[in-house]
């Protein structure tokens, strides 16, 4: 091939188009990288309020502040045990006094009976005292009066006992329908504690399970935002990496521009023009290919970033729309299920406050008539007294009669032995009376009492369900309000990230025209080698010796002494070494960082 100086201008027209190239790709790139780097500065700020939502979010439902919750219902739960077994109790000890009762009622007619064959023998007996009378003399004619008293005194023991008996068989269908009641009572409270407990064991089983998934999504969501601000910090050293090779790409600018300088002389040194020209452009196509491959890893990194980020954005969204229980929309939202248990509980204890009064006012009816027994005990105390002074009155009468009075005094020693009978038997029917009355009382107080108390604990029980819902209820708000913002927040993220990602282009550019520029250099390099042949390749280290001290990163330096040592036999070196993503310490001591 002919060397003149037509070669060389040619060789300058294409250097300097090639330097044109480098600087407009140079601006180019680096206006796109600031507009992603203005993008990210916006993903950054996004990506931290949806971190501080999260945040609150998970603190809303933390373990300490659900565990206050738990622990709450937990007592609540151990207040209505004692609740239930206090009202098992009481319809317990109902039952067995109501037996009681009803077993003083039975107790009362074996001397009820007693008291009839009395009646019987008083009748007799007042006959027996008139017809003696009527055979003894005028002034002993008080036995008639005697046997009037004991004739009215029939009367009214069969009157009484009448009434005793009636109040009796009164006293057992009351005390058989309070026993019917209580038992009815007890077995819907019985359904109703049931419930009560079913749904409070339920309630505590959501709020464990919560309390649960709170803490390990609470894990997971750090973790997710630890990954996206590891995205970040990556997209933002990969940012970085455009400056590297914006230098890059300046000194290779620089070296063709000083070549083209070179073959513009008037009387140039056509051999060492050409092979200076030669070894730069091989030197320059290296630093190039470094360049590019350092690019195009950057703008990967970036774009895999962002996709991260906006992934992990999404991920961490869905977290925390299970932690706050809303994960499964066609189903009702955990606070929802918490507050449904609650007013079953509350409903419950409603309609068992109400059973405990209806029992109260049976139980008031039952009492009134147990009171009316009460004057039995007097009106018997009365007739056993009233017999005893009869039976008095007889034998002094008899003793004033003489011999004639003997019958007589037989009637009267009859009327004292049945007084005696009566003071027996009016001790036992008296006796259970009291009974009955003490009972009745006794189970009236205790109902008295446990309705007080029951009333009361069931009062605040309610209170503090309500307090409870309330709870429920803000921290359920707080949190619908916080995922609303956060589903908003991390879908438009997503989306402005997506938006970014699309229009990404600076790689295909940057390639391009690298490609394009590597091209030109290694035909002017393979023209070098036809042109020159034979020419002396050890000059090369005094040709490339003024470039390196222009380098400020070391990999530049790496490629540049792989190209200080050319093997003659085999033309200008194309060994291009391959380099990793530098560390900190390649970056030099000129790197603008992002």
């Amino acid at each position: 091939m002919i060397v003149d100086e037509q070669t060389c201008r040619i060789w300058k027209e294409k250097l300097d188009n090639l330097c044109i190239d480098l600087h407009a790709l140079s601006t180019s790139t680096e206006n796109e990288f600031l507009s992603i780097g203005a993008d990210l500065n916006n993903f950054y700020a996004r990506a931290w309020d949806i971190s501080k939502m999260s945040s609150s979010l998970v603190s809303s439902m933390s373990e300490t502040e659900l565990a206050m919750v738990v622990a709450s219902f937990r007592d609540l739960l151990d207040r209505m045990n004692h609740y239930i077994r206090e009202a098992e109790s009481g319809f317990r000890n109902g039952t067995e006094i109501l037996n009681d009762i009803n077993q003083s009622i039975d107790n009362i007619y074996r001397p009820m009976a007693s008291f009839k064959k009395i009646v019987k023998i008083l009748r007799i007996l007042s006959i027996s005292t008139k017809i003696e009378s009527a055979q003894i003399n005028n002034y002993t004619n008080g036995f008639v009066t005697i046997a009037d008293d004991v004739e009215k005194l029939a009367t009214l023991i069969q009157f009484k006992f009448a009434d005793i008996i009636s109040s009796a068989e009164s006293l057992k269908t009351s005390i058989e329908q309070t026993h019917r009641r209580i038992s009815l009572l007890k077995n819907k409270r019985g359904d109703k504690d049931k419930t009560i407990l079913e749904s409070t064991r339920a309630t505590l089983t959501l709020l464990a399970q919560k309390n649960e998934l709170s803490s390990r999504t609470a894990r997971k969501i750090s973790a997710e935002l630890e990954s996206v601000s590891g995205n970040i910090g990556e997209v933002v050293a990969s940012m970085q990496f455009h400056d590297i090779t914006r230098q890059q790409v300046e000194h290779v600018e620089e070296a063709l521009h000083k070549v083209s300088i070179g073959l513009a002389d008037e009387n140039p040194d056509i051999e060492k023009i050409i092979q200076e020209t030669g070894i730069v452009c091989e030197l320059q196509k290296a630093q190039l290919a470094d360049a590019q491959e350092k690019f195009t890893h950057a703008v990967g990194s970036i774009m895999d970033n962002l996709t991260g980020i906006a992934d992990n954005i999404a991920e961490l969204c869905e977290d925390v729309k299970k932690v706050a229980g809303t994960e499964d929309e066609v189903s009702s939202s955990f606070f929802l299920r918490i507050e449904s248990g609650v007013s079953s509980m509350m409903s419950s204890l409603r309609e068992n406050n109400e059973a405990i009064r209806e029992l109260y006012g049976t139980m008031e009816n039952l009492i009134k008539t147990v009171g009316s027994m009460s004057q039995f005990v007097s009106d018997i105390e009365d007739i056993s007294m009233e017999i005893e002074l009869i039976a008095l009155n007889a034998r002094v009468k008899s003793a004033h009669t003489g011999s004639e009075g003997a019958p007589l005094g037989v009637i009267a020693e009859a009327i004292q032995k049945l007084s005696v009978d009566v003071r027996i038997q009016k001790t036992e029917i008296s006796d259970e009376l009291q009974k009955i009355i003490s009972k009745a009382e006794s189970l009236h107080q205790n109902i008295n009492a446990s309705t007080q108390e029951q009333t009361t604990e069931t009062g605040s029980m309610l209170s503090d369900l309500n307090t409870l819902t309330e709870r429920l209820r803000i921290t359920n708000e707080t949190i619908t309000a916080l995922l609303k913002k956060i589903e908003k927040g991390g879908r438009e993220l997503a989306n402005h990230i997506n938006n970014t990602l699309s229009g990404i282009h600076v790689n295909d550019l940057f390639t391009g025209r690298i490609n394009k520029v590597l091209s030109v250099l290694d035909s002017i390099v393979s023209e070098a080698l036809e042109l020159m042949p034979g020419m002396d390749f050890q000059m090369n280290v005094k040709t490339l010796k003024h470039m390196e001290n222009k380098y400020t990163m070391q990999s530049e330096r790496r490629i540049h002494h792989s190209h200080a040592i050319i093997d003659p036999n085999r033309g200008i070196k194309r060994y291009v070494e391959k380099n990793s993503i530098p560390s900190e310490k390649d970056l030099g001591d000129n790197v603008e960082l992002f």
